[in-house]
């Protein structure tokens, strides 16, 4: 089986997991807000740029930086459609990590 064969299976996976459908209504539900979702996406914007441009900021700044994104989120949880979407974005998130895990812990067998 190559690459493509084994992804479009993983893909098929997690396609069928409670987590990717709370997570799929979630996305409906938040663009279904067009506001909601456009805050979503600038806070994603701004937490993607502060974490890939944090090389070379002062510390101090860094932490500014990240408290600001805290209070952003604190703010953007109190609608209902993005908290929700948040959650279901942590949940897939960790079920995709889980998964990760798990072909690690396989993997680390195979070199014993």
């Amino acid at each position: 089986m190559n690459m493509n064969e084994t992804l479009g299976h993983v893909t098929k996976y997690f396609a069928g997991t409670r987590e990717f459908g709370e997570l799929k209504r979630a996305e409906y539900a938040l663009r279904q807000n067009p506001k909601a979702g456009a805050l979503v996406d600038q806070f994603r914007q701004k937490e993607q740029t502060v974490y890939t441009t944090y090389q070379g900021i002062p510390a101090l700044k860094m932490q500014s930086l990240i408290d600001e994104l805290g209070s952003d989120y604190e703010k953007l949880t109190a609608i209902p459609e993005i908290k929700n979407y948040f959650i279901a974005t942590e949940r897939f998130n960790a079920a995709v990590e889980e998964f990760m895990q798990g072909v690690n812990q396989n993997m680390r067998k195979e070199l014993e």
